[in-house]
C-alpha cells in the first residue's frame, strides 16, 4: 500500500503583535517530533556546523523568503488539536482513521504555549507518546523544554533544555539534560556571547563527561560598521587546545547584499580555497544570480548557478539551476512561484532536466484566511517520469478561528516607535532601521486590509492620518531584512 501524508489543524487564532505565537507552536511540534525519533541525528555533532554557518545572519533578522504582511508574525495560532493522516495511493483516498493526534494544548497568560500532548492509534485507541511542556521567562521567551515519554500508566522524564538570555532576550546558553531514572544528567550546552549590537561574536559547544565539561568545538564571528557578519571561523578541540577547521568570509555591497562568500578548510598549518559563491542584485536589491565556484588548485572552476527571476511586486516568482559540464551550463532544475493579491506564496512547482525536457519533481500549493494565516496546504513529490510517488506527501491544514483583541509586545517596542499614540491626525515614525534601509510604512486595518503605505525616507518621519477613522490599526515597517509591526490606535474628538 502506497501512503503519503496528511495534517489536519483545528485552532482558535488571536490577533497579537507577535513574532513567536505560530514558531512556539512550530518549535513544540518540531522538537516532539524529533524526540519520537530517537536518533535525533545527533544534535551535537551533525547538526552543530550546518546551524553555525547560518547563526551569525540569523541575529541580524535576515529573511529572504517571502514575507507575508499580516501573516502569522500577527497572529497568534491556539490550537485544540492536529491530526494525522495517511493518504493511500491504491485508492487515491485518505485512510479510515488518524494516525497520529497532538492535544492538550493549554497555553499561559501572555498566549505562550505552556504544553501539549502526542498520541498514536494503535488499531482501536489512542495511546500517550510523548508531552512536551513549556516554560518562559518575564519577557514571554522560551526557557525550558521538558519531554516526558509515556510508560504505560504514567508520564516519566526524559529529556530537559534550558535557556538562558541577554537584556535584548538574544540566546547566551542552552543547557541539555536527560533523565537517568532518579535525576537529571547534564548531555551539552552550547553557549554564545554578543557584541554590544547583538551581534553573535563567540558560540562555544560542550559535552559533559562525568565531573567536568569537555569543549567540542567553538565558532568566531566578525562584523562591519553595518552590522554584516563578514567572517565566521570554525574550530574543534583537540583535547588540549582549538584547531583550525574551517572559515567563510563575505563582503557585501553599498546596500548590504551579500556578494561574496569564500570558504577556505585548514590543511598543513595553512588555509586553502574551497569554495566561492558570488552573487548578483538589481537595482531593488532583489538576487538575481549567484555562481558557485571551486578551486582547482590554481584558478576557480564553475560549478553551478542560479538565476532568479521577480514580479512588480519584487516577488521572487521564478528560479532556474544549471550545472557546469566542463565547457556549457546544463540545465538541472528549475521553480515556478506564484502569489495571490496579498503577495502571499500561493503555489510552488520544481521541475528536474531529464536531458531533453523538464519533469515534474515537486509541487506544493498553499492558501491563507483573512489574516494570513495557511489554512491548507498540499504538497506532492514525483518520481523521474512525473509520477507520483508514495514518498511525496499531502498536507491539509483547517482552522476555526475566533479575533479576541489586539495586544502589543513589549520586547519589540525598542525597535519601532509611534508618537503620539493613540494618536489623531499625525503620528511620528522612529526606527533604527530607517538609519540605513529602504523602508516601507503600511497601515492595515483589523480585519487585514491594507489602507495606506508610505515610503520612509528619513528618521522622525510625520505620516498624515486625518483621512482615517477612529480604531485599531497594525502599523508595519517593511525592509530588506525584516517586518516590525505595532497597533495604533486613533481616537479623535
Amino acid at each position: 500500500m502506497k501512503k503519503l501524508f496528511t495534517t489536519t489543524f483545528l485552532l482558535t487564532i488571536l490577533i497579537l503583535n507577535s513574532n513567536d505565537g505560530f514558531s512556539q507552536m512550530q518549535s513544540a511540534i518540531k522538537a516532539l517530533n524529533s524526540h519520537k525519533e530517537k536518533s535525533l541525528i545527533n544534535k551535537n555533532q551533525q547538526k552543530e556546523l550546518t546551524q553555525s554557518l547560518y547563526q551569525a545572519k540569523a541575529t541580524k533578522h535576515t529573511n529572504e523568503s517571502n514575507d507575508n504582511v499580516l501573516n502569522t508574525n500577527n497572529l497568534i495560532p491556539i490550537y485544540d488539536s492536529i491530526y494525522e493522516w495517511d493518504w493511500d495511493t491504491n485508492i487515491n483516498g485518505w485512510e479510515a482513521h488518524a494516525k497520529g493526534k497532538y492535544i492538550n494544548f493549554t497555553y499561559d497568560a501572555n498566549f505562550n504555549q505552556t504544553s501539549l500532548v502526542y498520541q498514536t492509534w494503535n488499531g482501536s485507541n489512542w495511546v500517550n507518546d510523548i508531552k512536551g511542556t513549556f516554560g518562559y521567562n518575564t519577557n514571554n521567551v522560551l526557557n525550558s523544554e521538558l519531554y516526558q515519554t509515556w510508560n504505560g500508566s504514567a508520564w516519566e522524564n526524559s529529556s530537559l533544555n534550558t535557556y538562558t538570555y541577554n537584556a535584548g532576550n538574544y540566546e547566551t546558553s542552552n543547557l541539555s539534560q536527560s533523565w537517568s531514572g532518579t535525576a537529571w544528567v547534564n548531555d551539552s550546552r552550547f553557549t554564545s556571547v554578543y557584541d554590544a549590537n547583538n551581534n553573535i561574536t563567540g558560540y562555544l559547544h560542550q559535552t559533559w563527561n562525568v565531573s567536568f565539561w569537555e569543549n567540542v568545538n567553538q565558532n568566531t564571528y566578525t562584523y562591519d560598521v553595518n552590522n554584516n557578519n563578514t567572517s565566521f571561523l570554525y574550530q574543534s578541540w583537540n583535547m588540549t587546545a582549538f584547531e583550525n577547521v574551517l572559515r567563510y568570509t563575505y563582503t557585501y555591497d553599498a546596500n548590504n547584499n551579500e556578494i561574496t562568500q569564500l570558504y577556505e578548510y585548514w590543511n598543513t598549518n595553512t588555509w586553502n580555497n574551497g569554495s566561492l559563491i558570488t552573487s548578483i542584485y538589481d537595482i531593488n536589491n532583489n538576487k538575481t544570480s549567484v555562481l558557485q565556484q571551486t578551486w582547482n588548485g590554481t584558478n576557480w572552476d564553475n560549478s553551478g548557478q542560479t538565476a532568479y527571476g521577480y514580479d512588480s511586486n519584487n516577488n521572487n516568482t521564478y528560479e532556474l539551476y544549471q550545472n557546469w559540464n566542463g565547457t556549457t551550463w546544463e540545465n538541472s532544475q528549475q521553480a515556478f512561484i506564484i502569489y495571490d493579491a496579498n503577495n502571499w506564496q500561493i503555489g510552488r512547482l520544481s521541475q528536474n532536466w531529464s536531458g531533453s525536457a523538464w519533469i515534474n519533481w515537486y509541487q506544493n500549493a498553499n492558501a491563507y484566511d483573512t489574516y494570513g494565516i495557511e489554512k491548507s496546504n498540499s504538497s506532492k513529490q514525483y518520481d523521474s517520469s512525473g509520477s507520483l510517488v508514495s514518498s511525496g506527501d499531502s498536507t491539509y491544514n483547517y482552522f476555526n478561528q475566533t479575533v479576541v483583541g489586539l495586544s502589543d509586545l513589549k520586547r519589540d517596542m525598542h525597535y519601532l516607535s509611534i508618537s503620539p499614540n493613540p494618536a489623531t491626525d499625525v503620528i511620528i515614525i522612529n526606527s533604527d532601521a530607517l538609519q540605513n534601509e529602504e523602508v516601507t510604512l503600511s497601515i492595515y486595518s483589523i480585519s487585514g486590509a491594507l489602507i495606506k503605505s508610505v515610503s520612509m525616507l528619513q528618521e522622525n518621519q510625520k505620516v498624515n492620518i486625518s483621512d482615517l477613522s477612529n480604531g485599531v490599526y497594525v502599523l508595519t515597517l517593511k525592509s530588506k531584512y525584516k517586518i516590525e509591526k505595532q497597533k495604533l490606535v486613533i481616537q479623535k474628538q
